[in-house]
């Protein structure tokens, strides 16, 4: 695997986990019964256990899902730290971190941020590629 494509997985891991947030949240109220009480007219009905045993069972799996992915998240998190600090700040802010608006931070963006060329941040990410590709390639060959 490249370097980018192992990078490119946070992104990818990042909008997995909010989903599976959301759902694990819908779970949690169907296991809890929230949003199924309403006041005004009886009706008569036996509650559903089965349905609220799905939904444990549905979000501690969930969880397990989440905690997963967090794993995997942090492990190559552990791998950009390996890198000389221009090269990990550079590496770190295109691949994990976002802008205030949740963009991604484009070349022009971190050149302006570090007070650098547009060169030298494409300059640095390629070295930091590298240097992650080296580290991944050993880790293969072990």
């Amino acid at each position: 695997m490249t370097a980018e494509k192992y990078l490119e997985q946070i992104k990818s891991i990042d909008a997995i986990i909010v989903n599976k947030l959301k759902d694990h949240r819908r779970f949690v109220e169907l296991a809890t019964g929230i949003g199924g009480f309403s006041v005004g007219e009886r009706v008569k009905a036996s509650p559903n256990l089965q349905r609220g045993a799905d939904a444990i069972g549905s979000y501690i799996d969930l969880e397990q899902d989440i905690a997963e992915l967090t794993r995997k998240r942090e492990a190559i998190i552990k791998d950009i730290e390996k890198l000389p600090p221009i090269e990990y700040r550079i590496i770190y802010l295109l691949y994990v971190d976002y802008t205030e608006d949740g963009d991604e931070y484009t070349f022009k963006e971190l050149a302006y941020k570090f007070k650098k060329s547009y060169d030298f941040v494409k300059k640095h990410k390629r070295r930091g590629l590298a240097i992650l590709q080296s580290i991944l390639d050993e880790r293969e060959k072990a």
